[in-house]
């Protein structure tokens, strides 16, 4: 094409023959280079160039608008159509220009290029004008047919409301809450709908009104529980503890249960949606107000927490996933309860310092509020701990085991309520390290003055499985905080973790625990949880007590008194006390004495009886200050005689000094010197110890009076033995051959080998306290009770061994009427040899004498028949304890040691009074 032709815009052929010539660069702008293919940057802006930008004139393309036709704008705005406006904004929003007008940037042959084939797939069999023909349910149609249908079959027409103010005013209804279409009736206390019948689109009013019976059920106890919890601010001060922290606990939950709620509503688009999540929500609404309920009428402590575990039984067993949070609701209600628990059995302190003060001030719960919650061993181990710890705080102050009592608190030392075995496990295991760590703090030879384990702190003395965990960042008021200007941090925001609210949404979120499936029911697992640290504790103060009551107060000399002087062990106090009393050759106390012979009270030779008191304590006084002078001096002032108070029944009966009632009055009086001893030897005790000396007296008045009368025969005999006196010689010789077997079963046997039993523990028990053996002490004399336990089993045995138990009361009356027909004997022997001291065993023809030898002959007769119905019965009896098996104190503590009902006494006592049968033959 020759250059002086103009350029024609819109031809192509220079693009096909020629090659572009560039430009002049001074004629067009520098920042435009043409390049051979597009994909190279075709517009490029070289960043090297600077200052403004030239004019652009370009020489290729002029368009002027001007010469563009403009559409027409003659047709009337006011055109009649459904959509002017939207198909007026679609015209200019659509291609309705870019069909008129083509895009001259397209070149032809891509503006021409012929379409390819759609892709051989399903899409290209699909038939576009087939259309699905409607479905025949309801369910599926608009919400508008199945209202139309709905009001059609009832003659009251609903009310609607549109779906989503239904929706909130339930959620509200469940909250407790007023809305614009239910509100609360104060005076009736439930919740009533503003109208009759009320719906939504696609929902039925039977449906509406089913949600309103079950939502306002819900909102009314969440009222309920709102208005108990309103209690804890205005009346806490009237309320229990207990009481207290479950209505706080139950708050804590209902707290968590709206918590969820609320931040689950954005989740809840629909009414059966709803319906579902607070049908777990009801279940935990109903068992707290259930539970409320119930604690409100109890006051007491331990009643609170026995209704709860019965009212807790039946929502676990109906429902599983609420096991956990009734679980920790009751642990959280006990924590109270064990607190005070710990303070008494001195595992924790209010008052760190003095364990006098610290212990003092408790206020003690009774014995049968544990008998509610706890069985009876336990109810049993906790009242001894009581007991060892208020005796230690009293009598030994400085004991070791306070030492680690005023010790920071530790995890080892918390009673913890576990209704789980893996909890109760674990609380197994801090029991047995703390027991462990305590034992060698007690038993090492420097736990007095060691101050390296009383300054260290419990969460470092006592380690389970490594160092227990203790917060680290501690507030202190003397520490510098450093964080005052961390913006992170905001306090408002911040709240305590509540592992409570955690159990709550895991039961409302459908989780499980993953427990053992082995469940335990909730009072044997209350017993198992607390029953690991308490019973340590007691083997602790147990220890620290016989420690103390052996080692210092002497218990072996104060048992050993009672041994020698009651039971009449010291054969020097016996023989004393049979001469000052029975020996008609001691000087007499009835006036002025005249020799320094020994004085007696010369029973059945006196002018009068009973003596006076004076006279009683001159003589015995001294025999008992001889007797204590050769055993231990430190025991002068526990023991002394002292007059029976008897009624003036029995007074009488002492006058007669021929009677087996004459020493009635006279008993021995013991005093412990200090509490402790006293918790061994009780007035219980000391009440059987007196049976025993009255019963052992009238064997050593017995005794003293057959010696007596067996002496005078055989002098008599020796100078006349006539025939008549080899019958009373006979009778002398047989009661001196009963009571002295007798009186050698009692002493030999039944008191012997009974003591000997408690006597070899005692002793075995103070050998390994004095080598500091803390598990051999225990196992063989457990705690304090039971070491009392064992004592009075002792005396039990021994009474029953002298036929002074209730259920022996018929062969200690035939006993005694023996004794009785001894001492008539005696006394008609004495009144013979004072009348006429030869005529003993001759034979008068007066009549005095022929009344006196029937009256022999006849006591004679009596005591023979005696002696053979008390064998016959002794015999029976002894049958009988051989079928019978035997039968334990009440209060006794299970033992496996305990052989004496195995042992039949009466076959010792059958053996020595007719060995060879001649009673019985």
């Amino acid at each position: 094409m020759p250059p002086s032709e103009p350029l024609n815009p819109f031809s192509i052929e220079h693009f096909n023959d020629s090659i572009p010539v560039p430009l002049p660069s001074e004629e067009i702008w520098d920042g435009f280079e043409f390049h051979q293919h597009l994909e190279s940057q075709l517009l490029r802006l070289d960043d090297s160039v600077l200052g403004p930008l030239p004019t652009l004139k370009s020489d290729v393309f002029q368009l002027k608008l001007e010469d563009v036709a403009l559409q027409d704008l003659s047709q009337s705005s006011s055109a009649d159509t459904s959509d002017s406006e939207n198909d007026q904004f679609e015209s200019l929003d659509g291609d309705s220009v870019q069909e008129e007008w083509g895009d001259i940037w397209i070149l032809p042959d891509i503006q021409k290029r012929k379409r390819k084939e759609n892709l051989l797939s399903w899409d290209k069999f699909q038939n576009e004008n087939h259309q699905e023909p409607a479905s025949a349910y309801l369910s599926e149609t608009d919400p508008r047919v199945f209202n139309s249908i709905l009001e059609a079959t009832h003659q009251s027409p609903a009310r609607y409301v549109k779906s989503d103010i239904l929706l909130n005013a339930f959620f509200e209804l469940c909250m407790g809450r007023n809305s614009v279409l239910f509100s609360w009736e104060e005076k009736d206390c439930i919740f009533v709908a503003k109208w009759q019948v009320l719906s939504a689109r696609g929902y039925s009013s039977t449906l509406v009104e089913n949600c309103f019976d079950v939502f306002s059920r819900i909102g009314k106890d969440t009222r309920y529980l709102m208005s108990s919890f309103r209690a804890l601010d205005n009346n806490s001060s009237n309320l229990s503890s207990a009481k207290v922290t479950f209505l706080s606990a139950s708050r804590s939950v209902l707290f968590s249960i709206h918590r969820y709620l609320i931040e689950s509503r954005s989740n809840i688009a629909s009414l059966l949606q709803l319906k579902g999540i607070m049908g777990k929500v009801g279940l935990v609404v109903d068992m707290l107000k259930e539970c409320v309920g119930a604690v409100q009428a109890d006051p007491v402590e331990d009643m609170i927490i026995l209704t709860l575990i019965q009212k807790a039984a039946g929502p676990s067993l109906d429902h599983p996933g609420l096991a956990g949070l009734m679980e920790m609701l009751l642990s959280r209600t006990c924590r109270p309860m064990l607190a005070l628990l710990s303070q008494q059995i001195g595992l924790s302190s209010a008052q760190h310092g003095n364990p006098r003060v610290s212990f003092a001030g408790i206020s003690p719960l009774h014995n049968s509020a544990w008998e509610l919650l706890v069985d009876s061993k336990l109810s049993r181990t906790i009242s001894e701990a009581q007991k060892s710890l208020e005796i230690l705080s009293s009598h030994s102050p400085t004991s070791s085991i306070f030492s680690a009592t005023v010790l920071e608190s530790s995890p080892l030392k918390e009673l913890e309520a576990g209704f789980t075995l893996p909890i109760i496990s674990e609380l197994q295991a801090r029991a047995v390290a703390y027991e462990e760590a305590m034992r060698s703090l007690i038993v090492s030879a420097e736990s007095s003055t060691s101050t390296s384990s009383l300054d260290t702190p419990a969460s470092e003395s006592f380690d389970l499985e490594g160092p227990v965990s203790v917060q680290a960042d501690t507030v202190c008021a003397f520490r510098p905080q450093m964080d005052i200007f961390n913006n992170s941090a905001h306090p408002l925001e911040e709240r305590e973790y509540d592992e409570l609210e955690d159990q709550v949404l895991m039961y409302l979120e459908g989780q499980e625990f993953g427990d053992s499936p082995l469940q335990l029911d909730l009072v044997p697992s209350f017993n198992l949880s607390i029953t690991p640290l308490v019973s340590a504790q007691h083997r602790l103060l147990s220890y620290s007590v016989l420690q103390l009551l052996f080692q210092q107060h002497n218990l072996l000399g104060h048992l050993n008194l009672q041994r020698d002087l009651h039971l009449l062990r010291n054969a020097f106090f016996s023989s004393r006390l049979s001469i000052a009393l029975f020996d008609p050759d001691q000087n007499s106390g009835e006036g002025y004495r005249r020799t320094t012979a020994i004085t007696g009270l010369r029973l059945h030779v006196r002018d009068t009886w009973p003596p006076a008191g004076s006279e009683l304590r001159l003589v015995l006084m001294s025999i008992l200050s001889d007797s204590l002078n050769l055993a231990d001096r430190t025991l002068d002032d526990s023991m002394s005689f002292a007059i029976r108070d008897l009624p003036l029944a029995e007074l009488e009966k002492c006058r007669d000094a021929d009677s087996i009632h004459a020493l009635d009055f006279l008993r021995l009086h013991y005093t412990a010197p200090s509490e402790i001893l006293g918790a061994v030897i009780t007035p219980e005790i000391l009440d059987k110890y007196d049976r025993m000396f009255q019963h052992l007296l009238r064997m050593l008045r017995m005794q003293a009076v057959s010696q007596s009368m067996l002496r005078e025969a055989f002098r008599h005999q020796s100078e006349k033995p006539p025939r008549s006196g080899l019958s009373d010689h006979k009778t002398v010789v047989m009661m001196h051959h009963f009571t002295s077997s007798v009186a050698d079963y009692y002493h030999n046997t039944a008191i012997e080998l009974n003591w000997k039993k408690f006597e070899t523990v005692l002793y075995t028990a103070k050998e390994h306290l004095n080598n500091r053996d803390y598990g051999q002490t225990l196992f063989i004399v457990r705690s304090l009770d039971h070491l009392r336990v064992l004592h009075e089993r002792t005396l039990n045995n021994i009474l029953g061994a002298l036929l002074l138990k209730r259920n022996q009361a018929r062969l200690r009356q035939i006993l005694e009427d023996i004794y009785g027909v001894i001492l008539r004997f005696a006394a008609k022997r004495r009144k013979n040899v004072d009348r006429d001291p030869e005529s003993v065993g001759t034979q008068g023809d007066a009549s005095g004498s022929t009344t006196n030898e029937t009256t022999m002959k006849r006591l004679q007769k009596e005591f023979t028949s005696k002696i053979t119905l008390f064998i016959d019965l002794l015999r029976s009896q002894a049958q009988s304890v051989e079928k019978m098996p035997g039968k334990r104190l009440p209060d006794e503590l299970d033992d496996d040691d305990d052989d004496d009902a195995d042992v039949n006494m009466f076959e010792y006592l059958l053996l020595k009074l007719d060995m060879f049968g001649y009673w019985t033959s």
